[in-house]
Parts: structure tokens; sequence; C-alpha cells
């Protein structure tokens, strides 16, 4: 079985009020150059909703290590970003660094 190939890679995360407003995210090709951009939850639902593939990453001990792929979940009108299966209406990628 081949695995789905990841685009973007998501590091660190800035929530206000308890959601997520920002993320800092790298394309895959990027990672080496450290080019991240900053998207905002929109972004990275609207990027997720059209197709690419999208996954937390961790910096350990100066090597990057892959974390959970990231969905979207939609509660009633609302999308969110979130690594697991539940439904709850909060977002959650809290062992990612915070940046804000």
């Amino acid at each position: 079985m081949e695995i789905d190939r990841i685009n973007y890679w998501i590091s660190k995360v800035c929530y206000k009020d308890n959601h997520i407003h920002s993320v800092k995210i790298y394309r895959d090709s990027d990672l080496a150059y450290g080019l991240e951009e900053t998207w905002t939850e929109e972004m990275v639902v609207d990027k997720i909703n059209n197709g690419y593939n999208i996954s937390t990453m961790m910096n350990k001990d100066g090597k990057w290590i892959a974390g959970a792929r990231v969905k979207v979940v939609n509660i009633g009108v609302i999308s969110y970003i979130r690594t697991d299966k539940d439904a709850s209406a909060e977002d959650n990628l809290e062992n990612l660094p915070k940046f804000c």
C-alpha cells in the first residue's frame, strides 16, 4: 500500500480565545531551507478540502519528527482542524509549540 505524500507540515500554532488562529507551516520541499509561512486556520481547512495532505511535526534534538495527520472536522457549520477523530468543538494541535 502506498502512503499519501505529505504536502505541508505544521510546526507551531497560535491560539486566540481557545481556538486556533494561525499556524506556522512548511511546504514539504521547503523544510530544508526553513521557508516557513504563517497560515490562518481557514487556509489550512481550504488546502485539506482541496486534497492536500497536512501533518504536524516536532523538532526533537535538532531533527524533524513527523506527527499526526491533520483533518478537518465539521461541527455544525464551523470547520475545525484536528489530529484526532472526536467530535468536540475544539481545535486540537495542543502538542505543538505556541508562537503567539
